[in-house]
């Protein structure tokens, strides 16, 4: 018998397709919360933030935009975040921008939330648009941690239906609770897709509500082809250029003198200008075009804080003998022949706080090196300083001094660091919070070791 072909039509083998669709098994949805995208998609979210009890018209609004480039050959994602952070104030008619920042990230990251910055800014708002997820079916249970830019975050996975997510999460910042701040995060996650859908956020002062904030995913749609290719094919080369910029200012800010410090500044722009000339992408461009402007808007104030330091850096270290807060003798004297870095700090700073993690780690890095961290605090009250030390648990010690030790080292702004080399002399200052500090400050300490 001859076997023949059965000819169906398009009505035919539609139903044909019906019916198997209706008998299969449905594809099991992921066990665990997981993101997932595709080259080309662009993520709209928007949001503000409400103060709860102000009459003032406070407020803020918020644009963020996830880009996605390409699947990396480790099956991460890039992605380019951008972040739009606007503050208003007044009311009604009388209702003006007070503020608006603009941050530029690059980004890898896993299906899980593991992510690696790729130079570009630097900036508090990564953990609420990409935050961890479990790693396994058991901290889906029992719960999760993760830390981003200083700030630890406690993890709950709170309600999962068959078309979502909900993941409450915890910022754990020092800073907020030594002065009775904190706040709540819940995060809904797309459970077919693999993107969050919405964020709202509750912000309390010890026992009161101050503000909430709500960010949900408003519009979606796809790179142009040709702006993506280009896209994929240049963002490496001006990551590593933005990397470099970001590596030559950090250290002319660090440890240069002027005049020459001057010059530097020049020439650092110039070779960041230089290395993105050639890119043809809108996108990237764009962000160099940003980052030339931001350099030439902050130079002035750069100029005077190098001229300010360089009236120190390169003189001997003033010198000092002081107890630190458990009663043992700290003299810098006696510190000769190992680098020093000292930071000055005070309670009521929320980013000297805020930092210390970052010098924590600084000191545990050169453990058993020819390597001394020390705290200088200027509070008045002595218990004001051993709170900060007792709640984040530092193990670097801590000198109490008078504002006469701080102007001696021409601090003006807190927090400020002092980095003195084997010689006893003042060879760098870093001024300011900086989510980079640990990385700059051992980079230079190295140089400092192979110098001595």
């Amino acid at each position: 018998m001859r076997a023949t072909r059965a000819h169906l039509g398009p009505v035919g083998f539609a139903a044909i397709v019906l019916l198997l669709a209706m008998i299969a098994p449905p594809a099991p949805a992921a066990a665990l919360p997981r993101y997932s995208f595709e080259p080309g998609q662009r993520l709209v979210y928007r949001g503000a933030e409400t103060m709860t009890a102000s009459r003032s018209g406070m407020g803020v609004e918020r644009e963020t935009i996830l880009s996605v480039v390409r699947r990396n050959a480790d099956d991460t994602w890039r992605l380019i975040v951008t972040m739009t952070h606007t503050r208003f104030g007044g009311a009604g008619d009388a209702r003006r921008v007070v503020h608006r920042r603009h941050d530029f990230h690059i980004v890898d990251l896993a299906a899980d939330g593991r992510l690696r910055q790729r130079g570009c800014d630097h900036f508090d708002g990564l953990d609420r648009v990409t935050p961890r997820l479990p790693a396994d079916a058991a901290e889906a249970t029992r719960g999760w941690s993760f830390t981003s830019a200083d700030i630890g975050h406690r993890c709950q996975l709170v309600d999962r239906t068959d078309d979502a997510w909900t993941i409450e999460i915890t910022p754990m910042s020092a800073m907020n609770e030594l002065n009775g701040f904190s706040s709540t995060v819940r995060t809904t996650i797309d459970r077919g897709r693999g993107i969050i859908a919405e964020i709202a956020t509750r912000y309390r002062h010890r026992d009161r509500e101050t503000r909430t904030a709500l960010d949900r995913l408003e519009e979606e749609d796809r790179i142009p082809a040709s702006e993506l290719a280009t896209l994929a094919a240049e963002i490496d080369g001006f990551a590593e250029a933005t990397a470099r910029y970001e590596s030559r200012l950090a250290r002319t800010l660090l440890a240069g003198r002027m005049p020459a410090a001057a010059a530097t500044l020049t020439e650092t722009l110039a070779e960041f200008e230089a290395a993105t000339s050639g890119f043809r992408s809108d996108t990237l461009r764009a962000r160099a075009r940003t980052l030339i402007t931001s350099h030439h808007a902050a130079t002035p104030t750069w100029t005077t804080r190098l001229q300010k330091q360089s009236r120190i850096i390169g003189q001997p270290a003033p010198t000092f003998a002081l107890p630190d807060l458990d009663g043992t003798p700290r003299d810098l004297a006696a510190e000769r022949g190992r680098v020093v870095v000292l930071d000055f700090w005070y309670r009521a700073c929320g980013w000297c706080v805020r930092a210390m993690p970052q010098i924590e780690s600084l000191s545990a890095r050169f453990a058993g090196r020819p390597v001394t961290v020390l705290g200088v605090n200027v509070d008045r009250v002595r218990d004001d300083a051993r709170l900060v030390v007792d709640r984040l648990g530092l193990t670097y010690p801590s000198v109490q001094a008078d504002g006469k030790l701080a102007a001696a080292y021409g601090v003006r702004s807190y927090p400020t660091l002092a980095v003195v080399d084997a010689e006893g002399v003042v060879r760098g200052v870093h001024v300011g919070y900086a989510s980079t500090l640990e990385e700059d400050l051992a980079a230079f300490i190295e140089t400092l070791l192979g110098d001595s």
